[in-house]
């Protein structure tokens, strides 16, 4: 097989930024700081992965941490 038709080399115009709503992950964010009960219902849903910016993987897990932590 030649290796210019591999399908696992990747080349800069196959490559594709990752999906991301970094206005809707502040809005999780933040309606999760304004009211604990949403903390309790949707958390469970996310994960760190599901946010595309770093800082907004940090707070999330820190948010759900206290929550936790707080009982």
């Amino acid at each position: 097989m030649d290796a210019s038709n591999s399908v696992f080399l990747q080349d800069s115009s196959m490559v594709r930024a990752h999906p991301s709503n970094l206005e809707a992950e502040k809005r999780i964010l933040a309606s999760f700081l304004l009211d604990n009960n949403l903390i309790d219902q949707y958390a469970g849903m996310l994960t760190i992965n599901d946010f595309f910016s770093f800082k907004n993987k940090v707070l999330f897990e820190t948010i759900v941490k206290i929550y936790e932590e707080a009982g």
